[in-house]
């Protein structure tokens, strides 16, 4: 072979080396990338599974619910401190002097499995949107009207006397001497969170609060400085830090993490009918009534830290359904007021839990409960991701104006200053014309007559509220108003006593628990040892009582044998005490569950006969069960 013929040779197989060489480093390469990959993948889906582990131990653990406030005292007595309640439930507070501002601090949540800390709230009174579905928008709730029976009269006195009257109706829940209900509106005050996208390099503020905001720059900035305020000890003397997580929720293409943020608002709702009174009924919280050093409950019910739950009177017993179900289901989601969706759960039709009929559930709206289309199946799931946190009554006091005095609107426009604006300077608020208000603003809004009120009460460090202060009206006359926002209780009304205008009802975390629902259990028999006296152990040593001790004891019924295709059977239910002191007044007794035989069970609405028959009035929601049972129900 010639040189000639040898270089070419060579120049021939010297690209084809190299190109093998190539390749072969290339195959190398993409293989590191693909167990790089992986890898990846694998301790993506690990932190997935275990953020899900933490969320499922922590839904176990407890309801979704209130679980802490900040701590601000300590005591020998590990009761003194604070746990969801301090000096006040929720951490509750007054902002009277503000138009629509409800008063609540920091708050340690869980919702639905995650648990998370909230900045200072001092939420304000706004509703979903009624016209649109567009993601976070929001109304004003509108106050009530003034009744036309006081504003006809001239003389400010005469209002004065006349609006105590319509108050004093309301406190005695008497509206045939005056019908309130018009004019005090109750709302339905709620905390909602969401898994949402994440920019990491930006904030989402949660909602409009005229007092706080997130002191942070981006989600990071404001995880950063938690994370230090945590480990410090420390906290953000503005009280505008709060935790709110970040989890990886899904990966693209198995290797590209997609982060999700949480995030929370509190909006309320104007409930579609009156609430009474009757209906919000005290919780024995013992540890806020021992904190003190013990009050008693009339004492208790007349402080900050009460809390309440919404019930039908006399309905002691277990059911699935209950009047707060009712009223949270008239609550939108993240669709607002306008929404409308229908859900098919692995293949069935989710269904209104309480509903006769078989429309689809709107599960745009909150519900906890719901039923499926299956013959038989309960189907019962919980996941709603908002908890109630408190009824407001608003009243005319919003509206009522007697002095004229000018509204300059929103604090933070030019317009809203001017009330400061004097000429001597800046304008307190004192008794003459140069330092009087001229008019109010939305956190100057003092226009309720001074005389209609005595001496505020009940007061707080966080509140905001002054006693009284002098306010221009259009007359350029000096009048002496006190606050017309909201508050949690009313100061002394002449005449009618002190009132609450704020009913705390948040669940509570622990309440999920299973020492906490014995300890409940404990907490009624030793508080209520005549009621229960049936479950004590040994006979206690003053119970000279002949009674034969049923009192108050649980009454146990069946129903009548089924013949159907469902086969023949009976369903064995439970009436409480209370619910049987009902029946034996001849009142309908509605929502008893039996036990779940042949694979259903049935809510069952009881009433007794004066000819001493237990019968059924309905079964789930008809007037007779759908296999067969009789109407007669039986005692055991």
């Amino acid at each position: 072979m010639g040189r000639s013929a040898v270089l070419r040779l060579l120049m021939v197989l010297l690209p084809a080396v190299l190109s093998i060489r190539i390749a072969t480093r290339q195959t190398g390469k993409d293989s590191q990338i693909i167990d790089l990959e992986n890898t990846l993948r694998t301790l993506s889906i690990q932190l997935m599974a275990q953020q899900f582990y933490v969320e499922e131990q922590t839904r176990s653990n407890g309801n979704s619910g209130l679980k802490h406030v900040r701590t601000s005292r300590h005591g020998i007595h590990h009761y003194q401190s604070a746990s969801h309640v301090d000096n006040s439930i929720a951490s509750i507070h007054d902002h009277a002097n503000n138009d629509r501002t409800i008063g609540m601090g920091e708050l340690v949540v869980v919702l639905n499995g995650i648990e998370f800390r909230t900045r200072h709230n001092d939420y304000r009174l706004r509703m979903k949107s009624r016209s649109t579905t567009n993601y976070g928008k929001v109304d004003d709730i509108e106050f009530p009207d003034v009744p036309p029976e006081v504003k006809q009269h001239i003389d400010v006195k005469d209002q004065i006397e006349e609006m105590r009257q319509w108050f004093k109706a309301w406190r005695d829940q008497d509206y045939s001497v005056r019908d309130y209900r018009p004019y005090f509106k109750p709302v339905l005050c709620y905390l909602e969170g969401s898994w949402t996208h994440s920019d990491q390099n930006s904030i989402d503020e949660p909602f409009d609060s005229d007092r706080h905001h997130f002191d942070a720059s981006s989600w990071y900035d404001l995880q950063q400085k938690i994370r230090f305020t945590s480990y410090s000890g420390g906290k953000d003397g503005l009280e505008n830090f709060g935790y709110l997580p970040t989890s990886v929720m899904k990966l693209i293409n198995g290797t590209i993490p997609v982060l999700a943020q949480w995030n929370y608002d509190i909006l309320c709702h104007p409930l579609s009918e009156d609430l009474p009174l009757n209906r919000l009924h005290h919780i024995d919280d013992l540890k806020a009534r021992m904190s003190p050093g013990g009050l008693t409950m009339e004492k208790y019910l007349g402080t900050r830290a009460a809390r309440y739950r919404v019930d039908i009177p006399g309905q002691g017993h277990s059911t699935n359904w209950d009047l707060l179900d009712d009223l949270m289901s008239e609550i939108p989601g993240r669709d607002n007021y306008p929404g409308h969706i229908t859900d098919n759960i692995f293949g069935d039709t989710t269904l209104p839990f309480n509903a006769k009929t078989d429309e689809p559930l709107n599960v745009a709206y909150y519900h906890r409960t719901y039923r499926v289309g299956s013959a038989g199946a309960m189907g019962l799931k919980r996941w709603s991701y908002a908890i109630p946190l408190e009824i407001i009554y608003m009243t005319p006091l919003s509206k009522w104006n007697p002095y004229d005095i000018p509204y300059r609107g929103d604090s933070r426009t030019k317009e809203g200053k001017t009330i400061f604006d004097g000429p001597k300077g800046q304008r307190n608020g004192k008794r003459d014309k140069d330092n009087a208000y001229n008019g109010t603003n939305s956190k100057v809004y003092y226009q309720t007559p001074a005389a209609f009120f005595n001496d505020e009460i009940n007061r707080d460090p966080a509140d905001t509220t002054k006693g009284s202060t002098f306010v221009l009206d259009a007359g350029n006359n000096v009048r002496q108003v006190r606050a017309s926002g909201h508050r949690i209780f009313f100061p002394n009304i002449p005449d009618v006593g002190t009132l609450r205008q704020r009913y705390p009802i948040m669940p509570i975390h622990g309440e999920g628990d299973s020492v906490w629902k014995e300890l409940e259990a404990l907490k009624d028999i030793v508080l209520e040892p005549n009621k229960y006296r049936h479950m004590f152990r040994d006979v206690l040593p003053d119970d000279n009582d002949s009674d034969d001790g049923t009192t108050g004891m649980i009454k146990e019924f069946t129903t009548k044998p089924s013949i159907s295709e469902w086969g023949s059977h009976k369903h064995h239910f439970e009436i409480s005490p209370e619910q049987y002191d009902l029946l034996t007044r001849g009142e309908v007794v509605p929502n008893i569950i039996t036990e779940n035989v042949n694979g259903h069970s049935h809510n069952l609405t009881i009433i007794k006969k004066k000819n001493r028959r237990y019968l059924m009035q309905s079964c789930d929601g008809r007037k007779r069960c759908f296999d067969g049972h009789p109407r007669q129900v039986l005692p055991v």
